[in-house]
């Protein structure tokens, strides 16, 4: 990967990373492993609900972790099918309360992976834009699942 590439993503990336932190959360602590996969477990609607939220949170926290440098868009790619997995989740437990913010994200993720796949004619210029619109879905998604009584 050319050495312009590699700066334009990892500012990409530290960006990212700062506007996601801003949209706050309980845990603030860095997480290094995957996401955790939602579970199926007896747990009714609404603790699944909460359950799913977390681990969305903890999936695009993930994102933000990639050591871009290191890892290539590969670590960016297992991240975005981390997430991928997390609102397939959400979506499921969600039912049709919260579809237009659900389907607004895998519009997003869509086009981010499409732009990660695209790099190598169209630059890391649609990356930048796609992970801005992942950013702001996500953050329309999880607001709308804020008064969720998770207690």
């Amino acid at each position: 990967m050319p050495r312009r590439a590699t700066t334009w993503i990892t500012a990409v990336m530290l960006t990212v990373g700062i506007a996601i932190s801003a949209c706050g959360g309980e845990d603030d602590s860095p997480s290094s492993s995957p996401a955790p996969e939602a579970t199926t477990t007896t747990a009714s609607p609404d603790e699944q609900l909460c359950e799913d939220r977390e681990a969305l949170e903890d999936s695009i926290e993930t994102l933000t972790d990639v050591d871009v440098v290191a890892e290539g868009t590969s670590g960016v790619e297992d991240a975005v099918t981390n997430i991928q997995d997390s609102v397939q989740a959400l979506n499921s437990s969600a039912a049709e309360n919260f579809q237009p913010e659900v389907d607004a994200m895998r519009g997003a993720l869509d086009e981010l992976e499409t732009a990660l796949d695209d790099t190598g004619s169209a630059g890391v210029t649609g990356v930048v834009s796609a992970i801005d619109d992942v950013v702001s879905s996500g953050d329309a998604l999880l607001q709308s699942l804020q008064d969720l009584d998770c207690g």
